[in-house]
């Protein structure tokens, strides 16, 4: 070998032998770039003709930020051959909504033509986000629950999703929710039922059962309990059940049965004294009593009146220093006249945001109350610079309010 490359040093000139070398490698970069471009366009091209290529393609799409630029690129794809390419491209032109208009066409005429009941499905979803005044794919969606060539849980899922209170049909979502499916399944019937039919208390009464039933599942009950809370004031039958239900082991339940509570905010004979005795327990751990105190404020003021002496003794109590926040807002919130002096005592707490909740408070009372006004007006002129320095905000907001109400000028 070594010989040989010394003869060719020898017969060829040095000049010849670089511009040959030159010349070679310049061959090889065209020939390996031939052969990539090859490739790319036999092997990769068609990638784009794949499903999974267009789905790709659907998917870079609806990540760009300009909305309207994309609208008809996504219509193009409900004439994909791929049901999966058809089905996303109506999914995301459902997520632009009235941006959407342009195609409202083309999917108007894959609801009414694709073979697919489940294309059908999702481009009826999509007329309703997109043209929201016209509710005819609304009634083509309620057949399609009597269509044994499609899974009811996604024609209820859709069905919540779109329907208006009195659109839900539900006997049909009620049934659904005994069919023997998976959680999974079922969920979305139960969701269903949080829409407010023409006749809410048959749903009331099914998702009371799903509550009371000792052999339903968890997720269930968590899921039938949010339904309740969601139909808001006309669920005010299921109060006793949820009230029940306060008394679970399971925190994330007890949390859910609340917020439902505060979303109801009716049968307050039955709910307000529940949540009191919930409140004041000493087990009660402050992310639940928070969560109590949210439910309350949902109800009536004149309402709430009954929940006054809980909450000076919960002030009083000294216990943790957010409780006694929530308490003075509480206070404030119902204009507890009678708590005026217990909110004096507080604003004078080392904390000082328990002091500035306090005197927040005793402002809200002083709209409305003489010996609130003196007393808060009394603080803001206290000896102690930092009481002084916190209650002085106060007391300037009461001024101005009561100038403004009444033309006050009497207080200094």
């Amino acid at each position: 070998m070594n010989g040989l490359l010394k003869l060719l040093r020898i017969l060829i000139p040095e000049k010849v032998r670089t511009r040959k070398l030159a010349a070679m490698v310049y061959g090889l970069v065209v020939g390996v770039t031939f052969i990539l471009a090859f490739l790319t366009l036999h092997l990769f091209g068609p990638r784009l003709e794949t499903e999974s290529g267009e789905l790709e393609e659907i998917h870079l799409l609806s990540e760009q930020i300009e909305k309207r630029e994309i609208v008809m690129p996504l219509a193009r794809h409900l004439n994909s051959k791929y049901e999966s390419c058809r089905y996303q491209a109506a999914f995301h032109l459902a997520t632009l909504e009235r941006v959407a208009m342009p195609a409202v066409s083309k999917v108007t005429e894959t609801f009414e033509t694709d073979e697919s009941l489940r294309v059908r499905l999702e481009a009826a979803r999509a007329l309703l986000f997109i043209r929201p005044e016209n509710r005819q794919p609304l009634v083509e969606i309620v057949k399609m629950l009597d269509n044994p060539n499609i899974e009811p849980s996604s024609v209820a899922y859709v069905l919540w999703r779109v329907a208006k209170k009195g659109e839900m049909p539900g006997e049909k979502i009620i049934a659904m929710t005994r069919h023997p499916w998976d959680d999974s399944s079922r969920v979305f019937a139960i969701q269903a039922l949080s829409i407010e039919a023409d006749d809410p208390e048959p749903a009331v009464k099914r998702l009371v059962e799903l509550v009371e039933d000792p052999l339903e599942t968890y997720n269930m009950k968590l899921q039938a309990i949010q339904s309740l809370g969601q139909l808001g004031p006309v669920a005010k039958s299921a109060v006793p059940t949820l009230v029940e239900a306060l008394n679970s082991e399971f925190q994330e339940l007890k949390t859910r049965v609340l917020q439902s509570l505060g979303q109801i905010h009716s049968n307050e004979e039955v709910a307000i004294p529940a949540l009191i005795e919930m409140l004041n327990a000493e087990e009660t751990p402050y992310e639940i009593q928070r969560w109590v105190i949210q439910a309350l404020w949902n109800f009536e003021k004149d309402q709430l009146k009954r929940a006054i002496p809980d909450f000076m003794a919960l002030l009083r109590s000294g216990r943790s220093p957010d409780l006694r926040r929530s308490c003075c807002e509480f206070l404030g919130m119902v204009a507890a006249r009678e708590a005026v002096d217990d909110l004096v005592l507080t604003a004078r707490s080392r904390d000082e945001f328990v002091s500035e909740s306090a005197l927040a408070a005793l402002g809200k009372i002083a709209v409305v109350d003489k010996l609130a006004q003196s007393r808060l007006l009394a603080i803001a002129n206290d000896a102690d610079p930092t009481i002084r320095a916190c209650a002085q905000p106060e007391a300037e907001k009461l001024k101005q309010t009561l100038k403004a109400a009444k033309g006050m000028k009497a207080l200094p």
